[in-house]
């Protein structure tokens, strides 16, 4: 979604003010002004496509497969990418009774706290837990540190480093916490009520 948004439109938009200037260079009452003139609002267009592409962009596995496999598929992919880092997985069989909409917020809020645990905890293991009972969906991530006490200490807030996991679940109706404990094992919840969701 970035690079569609910082790319392809950002070259749309270069294409249609470098239109838009041989425009002005041409004058007006020219044939080839007329043509240049017919082809801005069709560039205009396309930005605003692929910007609305981008804003909802979101893993075709979620629609072809559900969120149970493309969990476990990004976790697969994430171990491959840092092989020092074992996840531990405690998944329900099924994701029928999770609401859609809840769906493509519970995938981002992994892809965002497993990206900052491993970025900034120096962790090599992670536990992923989602819970589907009592009307409730319940997602806790928690990692352990092997930092000292003093390089914790210089780390950034938790609702600071965690504020992108934070602000997805309280958008979409849900509660958030974020502790971190003596040991330095962080553990990020998020519950939201199944009712009301969709």
């Amino acid at each position: 979604a970035f690079e569609l948004h910082e790319g392809l439109a950002q070259t749309l938009a270069a294409i249609k003010a470098n239109v838009e200037n041989s425009r002005f260079l041409i004058g007006t009452g020219n044939e080839n002004t007329k043509a240049l003139e017919s082809i801005v609002p069709v560039i205009q267009g396309a930005i605003q496509e692929v910007r609305s592409i981008a804003t909802e962009l979101r893993p075709s596995s979620l629609d072809d497969l559900g969120l149970i496999p493309t969990i476990k598929w990004f976790c697969r992919e994430f171990e491959r990418l840092h092989p020092g880092i074992r996840i531990e997985l405690a998944l329900p069989d099924t994701d029928e009774k999770i609401p859609a909409a809840l769906k493509i917020v519970i995938y981002r809020i992994i892809e965002s706290a497993f990206g900052n645990i491993a970025e900034h905890a120096h962790t090599h293991w992670i536990q992923l837990a989602l819970q589907v009972e009592h009307d409730t969906v319940a997602l806790k991530i928690s990692g352990t540190s092997e930092d000292s006490p003093a390089q914790q200490e210089q780390r950034p807030d938790l609702q600071l480093r965690f504020a992108e996991a934070q602000e997805r679940t309280l958008l979409s109706g849900g509660i958030f916490s974020a502790t971190q404990d003596l040991i330095g094992k962080i553990t990020l919840t998020s519950s939201w009520p199944i009712r009301g969701t969709d």
